[in-house]
């Protein structure tokens, strides 16, 4: 591991990253996504005051409003909605990245140059998924679960990080319902006392069983 950073590669994949998600914010027209459903519901609940499942109805688990109804309070027509919610989304983005970062350096242990091909990689398949990626909610989950996969590796204070992951969990399967497809894992590992993630990550050979 390297005692310092070379911030010079690392400013360079933020630089990669910065660019692409410039371009899938400003260089993609205006598709029919899931903001359209995404508007109605914010206007009938922060303009017209009624209550998601009461009063209209609305396919996501509840934790997701608040996300949905704050760019209402800046822009209420649709287009300028959908550009304060891809920004909205662009901060998630950017912190999924950021934990992506630290999760390589502190619990693999990676080189700089590595870690700016991680964030580089990590631009261009978001460029792949093109305006998708901040027009629906699935960039939080992603954020949602590298956070909680940082935290429930922490090796500092397990108790807390673990503590810290399932909240994340938790409160990603309030917005989408994925993070419930993930949770499970952690309980195996912890069921299993697995103190190295990685044992149960990566391939290992067995060592002194024996056999041939």
């Amino acid at each position: 591991m390297e005692k310092r950073l070379s911030w010079k590669w690392i400013a360079a994949g933020f630089a990669i990253f910065a660019v692409s998600r410039l371009f899938v914010i400003f260089g993609y027209e205006r598709y029919w996504t899931d903001v359209a459903l995404y508007h109605e519901a914010a206007f009938y609940g922060v303009e017209g005051g009624y209550r998601a499942y009461r009063d209209f109805w609305f396919p996501y688990p509840p934790m997701s409003l608040p996300l949905i109804y704050a760019p209402m309070l800046a822009a209420t027509e649709i287009s300028a909605y959908r550009r304060v919610f891809q920004w909205e989304m662009f901060l998630f983005d950017f912190g999924t990245v950021l934990y992506l970062v630290l999760f390589l350096r502190e619990r693999v242990a990676v080189s700089s140059k590595s870690l700016f091909w991680a964030v580089a990689i990590y631009a261009g398949f978001g460029m792949l998924v093109g305006h998708l990626i901040y027009d629906r909610l699935d960039i939080v989950i992603a954020f949602v679960f590298m956070a909680s996969l940082y935290h429930f590796t922490s090796s500092k204070r397990p108790r807390l990080g673990k503590g810290i992951a399932y909240t994340f969990a938790l409160s990603g399967a309030l917005m989408k319902l994925l993070p419930l497809l993930w949770a499970p894992i952690f309980v195996i590992v912890e069921f299993f006392r697995i103190s190295n993630v990685a044992q149960a990550l990566v391939p290992h050979s067995p060592r002194g069983d024996g056999g041939s």
